[in-house]
């Protein structure tokens, strides 16, 4: 079951990127266009245009994965696009999540404000986690999983924007979750890196 669930991902991935290359635009070029519309996701999250934003985020959350599909397919995979596609990763997220502090959520426990600064340093400790544990040579494989990487967040993110375009409140406990998930995935990857020396 396992390798016919790896052959099918396969079958997609070389199909995403078979179908994409026939564009002139280059992998690093598609990260680029990525975090085009994760700004505009924010920006339409501040003008509290929840329903376009879900779907800028879901256009920039296909655009992340075409462009590594690209690369492999054109055998253009090289450090520097993988160093890129992070960087973007990174400023996709902080835009989006920044853009949420103007929505008007109700304080649960603590305000909004409080759980959407969580949830972003979450964000950017899980990633850290595994950069310092790498630069540091406490491992030496790229640390990966966790309750969350970034493709959930992402999907939950989405998730949470969707369902307050009819609930304020069940928004904020999705943050919430989000925000807790988060942070219990960066201290995962700090106890594995502890441990793995």
């Amino acid at each position: 079951m396992l390798y016919k669930k790896r052959y099918i991902f396969k079958g997609m991935e070389r199909w995403v990127g078979k179908t994409f290359s026939n564009l002139p635009i280059s992998p690093n070029m598609w990260s680029i266009i990525g975090l085009v519309f994760a700004i505009l996701a924010a920006f339409l999250i501040y003008k509290h245009l929840l329903a376009y934003a879900c779907i800028a985020i879901a256009i920039s959350m296909v655009i992340d994965i075409v462009d590594g599909c690209v690369a492999r397919y054109k055998n253009m995979v090289t450090k520097k696009g993988a160093y890129l596609d992070t960087i973007v990763d990174r400023y996709s997220e902080f835009f989006i999540i920044l853009s949420m502090l103007w929505i008007n959520m109700p304080s649960l426990l603590f305000p909004p404000a409080f759980w959407l600064l969580l949830l972003l340093l979450g964000s950017f400790m899980t990633t850290y986690a595994k950069c310092a544990a790498k630069e540091k040579e406490l491992i030496k494989t790229e640390l990966r999983g966790g309750l969350l990487e970034r493709s959930e967040r992402m999907v939950m993110l989405l998730i949470a924007i969707a369902v307050g375009i009819v609930s304020r409140l069940y928004m904020a406990y999705i943050i919430i979750l989000l925000a807790i998930l988060s942070n219990l995935t960066a201290f995962q990857r700090m106890s594995y890196a502890w441990k793995s020396e």
